[in-house]
């Protein structure tokens, strides 16, 4: 593995958050009291502000991809609810795990509805990943994280780290983290999205 950058455009940043006040926000999963931030999300009822924003990290990722290729044409909650539509988040699996996280297959369908290739990725290693990147795809990859699942924009992988783009905000663009410490979060799967 060399250690040059992969993605040659610079991918457009979109918190998952919609920016909001960091001293507005009760806790972790709890209630966001920032109506602007609500307003950039696209919620018509502010409840779903709360709820959402904290589980739209895919959506996010997917918003990234979305804007960089100029297609994207809708605030996250139009994502989230498009998503919504196609039964495209788990609330629970079939081990009684709650609040599981978005299907892949349903992300993809997303990107694919906006005139891009894209395909869910079982089994993957770290090397794949980075052969992925340097054949021009986006990569949206699941890793473990204090509460459960999360996903991110890888943008580049080298013998000693990975940046990506990490959609939970604050601070969250160009992140870099060691090859190791991502290795160990990283949960094998993700999806890889392309133009034609």
């Amino acid at each position: 593995m060399k250690g040059e950058k992969i993605m040659e455009e610079p991918i457009v940043f979109i918190d998952q958050l919609a920016g909001a006040d960091p001293t507005r926000v009760e806790r972790e999963y709890g209630k966001i009291n920032d109506t602007e931030a609500a307003k950039r999300f696209g919620v018509r009822i502010y409840e779903e502000f709360s709820y959402w924003s904290w589980r739209a990290c895919a959506i996010a990722n997917v918003s990234m991809v979305l804007a960089t290729e100029e297609k994207l044409k809708e605030t996250l909650y139009e994502l989230v609810c498009e998503a919504l539509l196609m039964n495209g988040y788990a609330y629970k699996n079939r081990h009684g795990v709650l609040d599981v996280g978005w299907k892949h297959s349903v992300l993809c369908k997303l990107l694919e509805f906006r005139g891009l290739k894209a395909r869910v990725l079982r089994h993957l290693g770290l090397r794949e990943a980075r052969k992925l990147l340097e054949e021009g795809k986006y990569l949206i990859l699941s890793v473990k994280s204090k509460s459960g699942g999360h996903m991110v924009l890888v943008k580049s992988i080298d013998e000693g780290k990975v940046t990506y783009n990490d959609p939970w905000g604050y601070g969250g663009e160009n992140v870099e983290e060691s090859l190791i410490t991502f290795g160990d979060r990283f949960l094998g799967k993700g999806l890889a999205a392309w133009q034609f």
